[in-house]
């Protein structure tokens, strides 16, 4: 009985909160005609309440707005909101109607869009530069969410952050702006939080320009985006670009079909401290996943397949004096010029399958300078048609610094090196192999060959 009292007490402070709600929300109909003047509408309503802007026809022509920025002050929570079915903003290849968003206050306001589909926006190099969506920074707290949105066609960056209006209320913030990097960007990185979920991008230019914040990717579909094609553009990814310590969060996403011949992700120059994690996702004919300089990268759950990389790069990820770790994830189907990943990485592998894969590097799981791990690898059909006698399905060469290599429940099958299946190489090692299955294979050299001056061996079949 009392169990029942309690549940009856949660209901009744769930419906008193809900009306809370609705009593403080305030709903306005944006008609065709209202467009022109949605500025205005925007600043004319900003009251303190909770706004939800609902848009209930199909389509609206942005190219019409007497003004090429819209300016969004966030006073309160704010909801752009469309038909269930989609309400389009057609840009018409023209730029009106950027969104400069500001939020004025350090109380968790929430900015979001759902339920829209913007398309056709289109950035005259001589005449402006600059995003669809700018966020100016200006509390310690942001947060930005997409919802069920869609983005067609446009080729104008798609969202930026801006610092130079940032006047932390913390005074150790400013100290995050006045020198390189300091531990407190963390701090900074955590309270700034943007979410695309269940999102489409369709053949969009440079999309996404991030410093600091965290920024998640749920649910979301990518296919034939690129960078933008003038000179003055990034040219250094197709989708996201960081150079101050950021947080990319991507999970339940598909990206496919994107082949600039650029990374889908960069984060690195001269900051540390990012982190990227992917969960139940997929990757395929795309170019190289990641690319960046001592970050953290997480791998869960996740398929690669369907790669052709012509250049001397990492497959995969290109994440220099990083920390990578790689649990049930599968990769196949696909011809590299170089390995898997960075070689000047530590590489934890969990549970992974590789099938079909065929390079001309030294190793398609190559380890230098850095500790490798491998719990569980099932290796089918991989060639390594590299130099003879030089070309290894795992190669772990430590140098002048002494590491570890541990490979457990390793399974080799019909694959073909042009040197050692396995070869370790440098001045001091500690080898543990446990649980180590070769068949069907043809390798130049012993299956594994051991050129280590000293070593510490510890070796169960």
């Amino acid at each position: 009985m009392k169990k029942f009292h309690n549940l009856y007490y949660i209901y009744i402070l769930l419906f008193i909160l809900y009306k809370i709600y609705i009593v403080n929300t305030k709903k306005v109909d944006i008609n065709v005609e209202d467009v022109v003047n949605l500025e205005n509408i925007i600043t004319q309503t900003e009251t303190g309440e909770n706004i939800i802007l609902t848009f209930n026809e199909k389509y609206y022509d942005m190219s019409n707005l007497s003004s090429k920025i819209i300016n969004i002050y966030v006073n309160s929570n704010v909801t752009f909101s469309g038909l269930k079915d989609g309400t389009v903003f057609d840009f018409k290849n023209k730029n009106n109607g950027l969104m400069n968003i500001s939020y004025l206050k350090n109380k968790k306001d929430i900015l979001k869009f759902e339920n829209i589909i913007f398309k056709n926006c289109y950035e005259d190099v001589n005449i402006s530069k600059g995003y669809m969506f700018t966020v100016n920074l200006s509390t310690d707290e942001v947060f930005l969410m997409y919802e069920n949105c869609t983005f067609i066609d446009n080729r104008y960056s798609l969202f930026g952050l801006n610092i130079n209006f940032y006047k932390p209320l913390n005074p150790d913030y400013v100290r995050i702006l006045k020198t390189s990097v300091t531990n407190d960007l963390g701090i900074a990185n955590e309270n700034i939080k943007i979410k695309f979920s269940y999102c489409n991008f369709k053949k969009d230019k440079g999309l996404f320009f991030i410093d600091l914040g965290r920024t998640e990717i749920d649910n979301c579909y990518f296919t034939e985006v690129d960078t933008l094609p003038y000179e003055s553009s990034n040219k250094e990814s197709s989708i996201f670009y960081a150079l101050l310590p950021t947080t990319l969060i991507l999970k339940n996403s598909f990206f496919e079909n994107i082949k600039s011949e650029l990374p889908l992700f960069v984060a690195y120059k001269i900051y540390t401290n990012k982190y990227i994690f992917v969960e139940d996702s997929l990757f395929s004919n795309t170019d190289v996943m990641f690319k960046g300089s001592r970050n953290k990268c997480e791998i869960l759950n996740t398929k690669f397949e369907n790669y052709v990389i012509n250049k001397l790069l990492p497959g995969f990820i290109d994440t220099r004096l990083g920390y990578v770790n790689v649990t049930n994830t599968e990769f196949s189907n696909s011809k590299l010029m170089g390995g898997l990943f960075h070689e000047e990485s530590t590489v934890y592998f969990q549970n992974i399958t590789i099938k079909n894969i065929s390079t001309n590097h030294k190793g398609l799981i190559y380890s230098l300078y850095n500790n490798l791990e491998i719990n569980g690898l099932e290796a089918t059909n991989i060639t390594c048609y590299g130099e003879s006698g030089d070309s290894s399905l795992i190669l772990f060469d430590s140098n002048y610094v002494q590491k570890n290599l541990k490979l457990n429940d390793i399974n080799i099958n019909n694959c073909h090196t042009n040197g050692p299946i396995i070869k370790i190489k440098g001045n001091s090692n500690d080898v543990y192999i446990n649980k180590l299955n070769i068949t069907n294979v043809k390798s130049y050299g012993p299956l594994l060959d051991n050129l280590s001056d000293n070593v510490n061996y510890k070796l169960i079949i």
